[in-house]
């Protein structure tokens, strides 16, 4: 991946040395799975090639399982700045239904943990509504219940069941409880925004919600205001300027991993 870092950042065609970088984020799979000594070489190769400021945003995706949990701290001085637990719901039973490897007690001691490293307004997580036989009732009280003990930026997500996926197989099967409806889930979105709202979240896009300026993640705010990232790594996708055409361009890499190495080896990038 580093290949690639300084493949795209010394590219003139996007005249990426001259730019700040404003927020670095390490998502897409499981990041957290990677050793921490990998991600400190993609900072140091970002920091030798354009410079990284102090208040530059490094955020990374991690999921709440013990094993991912042992890691934060070494996450942390590998230069990790930010984290966002992919907690997805409090429920355990639903947790497995979503085929997650943590349960809801494990959620709320890795977040508990993560604020004590990352201190609690650099800290965020994710939770998924409109679950299968999930009533409006039911997501208020765990929305309530996770307004309750959340930093400063949240975000919330609706289900959606994709083709192919082993949900959507369960789905097909009648193995699951019935997925609510159109008017159901946007009664949900209806009150997910009313109810941050008197918690004191702000909703800045479409599923995160902050308490002030600060905590807008600069990542998810970019990204919809339609400014430019570089994507790294297997399946990423990024968005560029050619400043010698003036021509906005979309990035896609390799998917399969063997081949994207591949690539990178032979080309300079995936």
């Amino acid at each position: 991946m580093t290949t690639e870092l300084v493949y795209f950042l010394n590219d003139p065609r996007y005249g990426l040395k001259d730019r700040k970088v404003h927020s670095v984020y390490f998502g897409g799979g499981t990041p957290s799975l990677a050793k921490p000594a990998a991600i400190n070489a993609i900072l140091e190769a970002i920091h030798k090639q354009v410079g990284l400021s102090n208040d530059t945003e490094i955020s990374m995706e991690a999921n709440p399982t013990s094993i991912e949990q042992s890691k934060l701290k070494q996450f942390k001085q590998a230069g990790v700045n930010r984290l966002s637990l992919g907690i997805q719901s409090l429920n355990t039973q639903d947790l497995k239904m979503l085929g997650r490897d943590h349960t809801g007690e494990e959620a709320l001691k890795a977040l508990s943990l993560a604020k004590d490293i990352f201190d609690k307004e650099r800290v965020t997580f994710d939770l998924i509504y409109a679950r299968p036989g999930q009533t409006t009732n039911d997501w208020k009280k765990e929305l309530q219940q996770a307004l309750d003990i959340a930093g400063d930026h949240l975000s919330m997500y609706q289900l959606t069941v994709e083709r192919s996926t082993p949900l959507h197989k369960q789905s097909l099967k009648g193995l699951l409880p019935s997925i609510p409806d159109p008017d159901t889930a946007a009664d949900m979105y209806e009150a997910t925004v009313r109810i941050a709202a008197d918690y004191g979240y702000h909703h800045y896009e479409v599923s995160s919600y902050a308490k002030d300026q600060k905590a807008i993640s600069r990542h998810n705010f970019s990204y919809w205001q339609g400014m430019d990232f570089l994507g790294i790594g297997p399946g990423a996708h990024g968005r560029l300027t050619d400043i010698h055409k003036n021509q906005r361009i979309r990035t896609f890499g390799e998917f399969h991993p063997d081949k994207y190495m591949t690539l990178c080896e032979a080309e300079g990038e995936g």
